[in-house]
């Protein structure tokens, strides 16, 4: 199974982006791949425009993980 980290626009629309984003990773998922949404994970405890360098660390902590990137 491969990990694939899903780079993606968030901050310019949230609500938006991040259902865009969940049903990349439900079609990545369907198709035997591990997704790895930071988009649709973080939001849920970090608030990017209050801790944005935070939300930016984890990303790469992701990003090194992943066997793919998509953008």
């Amino acid at each position: 199974m491969t990990t694939v980290f899903i780079s993606h626009p968030f901050s310019s629309s949230p609500k938006r982006n991040c259902s865009q984003v969940a049903r990349i990773a439900r079609r990545l998922a369907v198709d035997h791949h591990l997704p790895l949404p930071p988009q649709v994970l973080f939001p849920h405890f970090i608030d990017e425009a209050m801790e944005r360098e935070f939300a930016l660390r984890l990303c790469l902590k992701l990003v090194a993980v992943a066997n793919e990137l998509r953008v």
